[in-house]
C-alpha cells in the first residue's frame, strides 16, 4: 500500500484577547505551510470553505489570491475593515488548497490599529517560480495534445490523463522516508506539479497537483481533496464524470515500489464507500455518487 508523507501544520491560536484593536503592533510568528502545488486554478472549483471567505469578504480573498498566485512578499490591509483572524483564515484556506501553485514556506501577520501586513516567505526565488510555472503550462498543454482526443468523453479525458500520470510517475520513496518539518521546509518539487513533469518523482501532492492541472486544462470539473489515508496526511481528486462526482487517487493507483507500464484502478471513480481507509470533510465538496462509475 502507498505511503504518505504526513501533513506539517502548525495552527496559529488566537484567544479572545486578539479581537481587541492594539494600540502596539501586533506580531504573530510566522507558520510553515505543508506545500501543494497544481496549477491552472479554477475559482468555482474550490472548497465551500473556501467559498465561504470568498462570500464573506470577496475583496479581501481575491486580493490575497492574486498576491500569492504573483509571489508577491507583502500584502496590507485595513484591521478597521477586516479583523487580522479573518485576513489569517483567508490565506490558511487558500494555502491549505493545492489547487493553487503557492510553494509558500511560510508566512506571517503584523498590525496595530490602523494597519496591518501580510508577509510570505517562498521555498523559492521569483525568478525561478516563473520559470517553472510556464514549464508546467507547457507540458499541460503539450499532453493534452498528445493523449487526448479532440472527441473523446469526459471519461475518456479522465482515464486517459489518470494513466498518465501513473505510467509516468515513479511515488518518492526517499522524501516520503527522510522528510520532516526541519530537513524538508525548503523541498519543493516532489510537492508539486513541476517535481512531476521535471522529475517523473512525487508524493502525494505532486500527483494531485499534476492531475489537477491536466484535469482543468482538459475542460474537467474537478476538486481537490486534503485529508488522510491510513491516518496519514493525503491529498486526492473529486472530479465530475457524466453528471456524477467520484474520487480519484493517482497516488494510490501508482504500485510502490514503481513497475513501469502497469496502472492500477483501485482508487478510480469510486463511490465515498469504497474510500473507507481514506478520511476528509464531505461536505467541503459536491455529493459524491453512491456507486462507483459503471465502466
Amino acid at each position: 500500500m502507498k505511503r504518505l508523507l504526513p501533513f506539517i501544520c502548525l495552527v496559529l491560536l488566537v484567544g479572545c484577547e486578539s479581537r481587541i484593536t492594539p494600540s502596539e503592533p501586533i506580531v504573530i510568528e510566522q507558520t510553515t505551510l505543508t506545500n501543494y502545488a497544481p496549477v491552472l486554478p479554477t475559482d468555482n472549483f474550490i472548497t465551500k470553505t473556501m467559498q465561504s471567505w470568498r462570500d464573506i469578504h470577496p475583496n479581501t480573498y481575491q486580493d490575497i489570491l492574486q498576491a500569492l498566485m504573483h509571489y508577491d512578499t507583502t500584502y496590507h490591509f485595513s484591521p478597521s475593515e477586516i479583523h487580522p483572524d479573518d485576513v489569517m483564515a483567508i490565506v490558511e484556506a487558500i494555502a491549505d488548497n493545492n489547487r493553487y501553485d503557492v510553494p509558500l514556506k511560510k508566512w506571517g501577520v503584523r498590525y496595530t490599529n490602523i494597519d496591518g501586513e501580510l508577509t510570505f516567505t517562498y521555498k523559492l526565488p521569483y525568478d525561478e517560480l516563473m520559470k517553472r510555472k510556464t514549464f508546467v503550462d507547457q507540458q499541460v498543454q503539450s499532453i493534452i495534445a498528445n493523449e487526448v482526443p479532440s472527441n473523446a468523453t469526459e471519461y475518456e479525458r479522465v482515464k486517459a490523463l489518470h494513466d498518465y500520470v501513473v505510467l509516468n510517475t515513479a511515488y518518492d520513496v526517499t522524501t516520503y522516508e527522510n522528510c520532516d518539518a526541519i530537513n524538508c521546509e525548503n523541498v519543493a518539487d516532489p510537492y508539486s506539479a513541476y517535481g512531476l513533469f521535471a522529475n517523473q518523482i512525487a508524493v502525494c501532492s505532486g500527483y494531485t497537483g499534476a492531475f489537477t492541472a491536466l484535469l482543468d486544462a482538459a475542460g474537467i470539473e474537478n476538486y481537490v481533496v486534503t485529508g488522510t489515508a491510513k491516518g496519514v496526511g493525503h491529498a486526492w481528486n473529486i472530479v465530475k464524470v457524466d453528471g456524477q462526482y467520484y474520487h480519484v487517487d493517482t497516488t494510490w493507483d501508482d504500485p510502490v515500489p514503481d513497475r513501469p507500464n502497469e496502472v492500477q484502478y483501485d482508487y478510480f471513480l469510486k463511490p465515498n464507500g469504497e474510500m473507507y481507509d481514506h478520511s476528509w470533510k464531505p461536505d467541503d465538496f459536491p455529493p459524491v455518487a453512491k456507486e462507483a462509475y459503471p465502466h
